[in-house]
């Protein structure tokens, strides 16, 4: 049994079922990353960004990226490997 679900994933070692709820998954993932998104990263504003060292802005900007990033690594929505926080947040 092969099913194609609505974001295009692929699998057919998995059932239909199975297949119909990564879309949901994939929401409830995407829902975390942005959670992270808020909380973690977007919440520095001018005034604390000013205040991080030129390699903690940098370390910031990789870490908001690799999680923009999470919804493209393969595997998704199955397999995710979170970006770790940098060590000082």
């Amino acid at each position: 049994f092969f099913f194609q679900a609505e974001d295009g994933i692929r699998d057919t070692s998995v059932t239909g079922v199975q297949t119909c709820a990564l879309p949901i998954l994939a929401d409830g993932l995407r829902n975390l990353r942005n959670k992270q998104l808020v909380d973690n990263v977007d919440s520095y504003n001018a005034i604390r960004y000013a205040s991080l060292t030129t390699e903690q802005q940098q370390e910031l900007a990789t870490y908001r990226q690799a999680l923009l990033n999470v919804p493209q690594q393969t595997g998704w929505p199955t397999t995710i490997t979170w970006p770790t926080k940098p060590s000082w947040m």
